[in-house]
Formats: structure tokens, C-alpha cells, sequence
């Protein structure tokens, strides 16, 4: 495959307003929209092809692709768009996955997300995670933050990638971009040389190791804002995972750590709202005085609970609570919420209860006989 070919299914995707696309030896093209997989073409891709490409791509990086068998890079489109590729051996031969970047970095409300996200932005020092399984956006609400800081103050920020995604142009702020393989070994020795390079912000693209989190954790104690991501799918998965990476003589410190220098964690996923465009839920954790203490006691399984009580009081919230309020705001059906929640019998009791408040505060009659679908408005 050239990359003329490349291209042309490049724009394809762009213009159906598709996330990713997917090269397979000896298999047709395929496209990711609406977190469906969906064949583009009926022309099958044929081993060589894709071998060919990847060596025009990569070129002398080649040689790595075939001794560690998969590795990322960037490809640039135009300038409006650059992608992420991964590339990987599988037993027909190679595959790519392209990840749509924009070079326009969206901001926060473009994404759907709430005002207080900027919460995050305002602290001057400590730890912020941003959680979600892969193609859930996290990457995507790092950089929109990152961007925020940098059009609104004056510091240095540092961003340590692999590979860099976003590219940010210095603002109000000065931007330095680093990429592991490049710029720098690993993240871990990235983050321990960037104590030293003077910085406000700290951008880790994925904290994948426990010596990557402990350096994150004493930057974070240091005077720096450390933001960073985990795979994990909410707030109570983030600390246990965070937790088990550290043997029990470790984790004392560990978690002395996190109560000091954890601020916020932030976990969403991405779903299909009535307009077929994906927007984000999420769980909003504050480390309140509460969450220290859980942590402490190792009561983690308490962490739910005090998110979902604490939505007046720290402005927290679960992802029933938001998936709640994009169905009471016509913005998803019961349905769909249904299935994204964890546990349906608690969320229709909890939807019953949360929708009987919202009709009374927005003068709404409630309609009792057809509880999961339409709110009558009082005329």
C-alpha cells in the first residue's frame, strides 16, 4: 500500500467523522465511528502491502518494529490533522491502527465537559489523574487542559509523551515537549531530569510503572502540578491499581503519598448520546478529608459512596449521577444509560429518586405511571 492509498482512506474516515482506522494484512479496511467497527472497503489488504507500508513509514525505526514485534508513532496528514499508529505483528502478517488527531486542541466545553473540570487547572501543586480504558478521550482532556494553562498563565509547562500527540505552541506559558525514544529514555527518568528543568506543569502521557508513580508522587510533593493517566475505569479501581503495584512495605509511604498529593481523579468513557455523537460521562473524585481517610484505613470500597454524597458539598459526582442527568436533560435515553451503568436495579432506584427532585426544581410534573421514559412538562 502507498501512501496515496493511505491517504485516501485517511480523508475517508475524517470526512464520516470517524476515530480510527484499521489496516489488516489479508483483511478489508475498517473504520472505528460511534465505538463501532465498520469495513470500508471490499478490496482485501495483502501482507506485502502493509509490510511495505510500514517500512515507508517507519523507515530505519523498521528495524525495531520487527525485533520488538509492534511500536507508535506519528503520522502527519495535513494541518488540520496528525495521527497516532500503532503497528504490530499478528500471526497474518502486520496491522496498523490510526488515532485521529486534530491539531486544533478542542476546548473543555467543546468536549461536553463540565465547568468545573477547570478546577483542576487552578491548583498550583499536586497530583491529577485522568482515567478511562483506551478511545475514551483521556488524551484529548489532558491536552484541553494543558492548553487552558497555557492561554491563561504564566508558567512553564513540560509534557513527557509516547508519542507526543498534542502539539502546543508556548502562549501566556513556555511549552516544552518531550518524547519517550527521542527526547528521552523512559518516563520515569523524564520525570526525575524534569525536577531540575524548572517547571510549574507537568505532563505524564501514562503513568505505567511504579517508578513512574513515585516520581510523579515526589514531584508532585516538590511544588510541581503533575497530570498524568491511568488505565482503570473509575476513581476506586485508580487507587487500588496505584496501591497493588507496591509491596506491602512500600505502601505505607505509598499511601501517605497520595493522601499528601493526590487532588483529583477524574474518570470518563465515551458514549453514543440521541444525536449519534459520542459525549463523555464521568466520575468527578476530589481528594476530600473523607477519601484520605479511606485510603488510609484501606477501606477503598467506600470511595462510591462518598462521591455520590459529596455532589453539593466538593462538587463531586459518579458516572449514575452524570449518566442520571444526561437522561433528565434529554441528552441520552433511559436505555442507553441502562447500559452503561454498573449496576441497573441501584440505578433505576437512584434515577426515581434524582428525577422527582429535578421535576420539582424545574416545575415539571412528574409522571408516575411511565417512570423510564418521557417527563410531561406542566403547561
Amino acid at each position: 500500500m502507498t501512501k496515496k492509498e493511505l491517504n485516501y482512506y485517511l480523508e475517508y474516515m475524517i470526512n464520516i467523522g470517524a476515530s480510527d482506522l484499521h489496516l489488516k494484512s489479508e483483511d478489508y479496511p475498517r473504520v472505528r465511528k460511534n465505538q463501532k467497527i465498520k469495513k470500508i472497503s471490499n478490496e482485501i489488504i495483502k501482507r506485502d502491502k502493509l509490510i511495505a507500508l510500514a517500512k515507508e513509514i517507519l523507515k530505519e525505526r523498521f528495524d525495531k518494529l520487527a525485533k520488538e514485534k509492534d511500536i507508535d508513532t506519528i503520522y502527519h496528514f495535513n494541518e488540520n490533522y496528525r495521527f497516532r499508529v500503532n503497528i504490530f505483528f499478528q500471526v497474518d502478517g502486520i496491522s496498523f491502527v490510526f488515532r485521529k488527531i486534530p491539531l486544533k486542541i478542542p476546548k473543555i466545553r467543546e468536549l461536553n465537559l463540565p465547568e468545573k473540570m477547570l478546577d483542576l487547572t487552578k491548583i498550583n501543586k499536586g497530583l491529577v489523574l485522568i482515567t478511562g480504558a483506551t478511545g475514551n478521550g483521556k488524551s484529548t482532556t489532558l491536552a484541553s487542559l494543558i492548553d487552558y494553562i497555557n492561554e491563561n498563565e504564566e508558567k512553564h509547562i513540560i509534557t513527557i509523551e509516547d508519542p507526543i500527540e498534542f502539539l502546543y505552541q508556548s502562549k501566556k506559558s513556555l511549552v516544552n515537549q518531550r518524547t519517550i525514544g527521542h527526547d528521552a529514555l523512559d518516563f520515569s527518568t523524564a520525570l526525575r531530569a524534569s525536577l531540575r528543568e524548572d517547571p510549574d506543569v507537568i505532563l505524564v502521557g501514562e503513568m505505567r510503572d511504579k517508578e513512574t508513580i513515585s516520581t510523579a508522587i515526589r514531584a508532585a510533593e516538590t511544588g510541581h502540578l503533575v497530570l498524568s493517566t491511568l488505565h482503570t475505569s473509575n476513581a476506586t479501581e485508580t487507587i487500588t491499581r496505584i496501591l497493588n503495584m507496591f509491596s506491602e512495605d512500600e505502601s505505607q509511604q505509598i499511601k501517605l503519598g497520595l493522601i499528601n498529593n493526590l487532588k483529583y481523579v477524574v474518570s470518563q468513557q465515551l458514549i453514543t448520546d440521541k444525536n449519534e455523537k459520542l459525549i463523555p460521562i464521568i466520575e468527578f473524585m476530589y481528594v476530600n478529608k473523607r477519601i484520605q481517610e479511606v485510603i488510609v484505613k484501606d477501606k477503598i470500597y467506600e470511595i462510591p459512596d462518598i462521591i455520590e454524597k459529596s455532589s453539593v458539598s466538593y462538587k463531586m459526582n459518579s458516572f449514575d449521577q452524570d449518566l442520571i442527568n444526561k437522561v433528565l436533560t434529554n441528552q441520552i435515553d433511559f436505555e442507553t444509560a441502562i447500559k452503561y451503568t454498573y449496576n441497573p436495579n441501584d440505578f433505576i432506584i437512584k434515577y426515581k429518586q434524582a428525577k422527582i427532585i429535578y421535576c420539582k426544581k424545574n416545575n415539571i410534573k412528574y409522571n408516575n405511571d411511565n417512570d423510564d421514559n418521557i417527563i410531561t412538562i406542566k403547561e
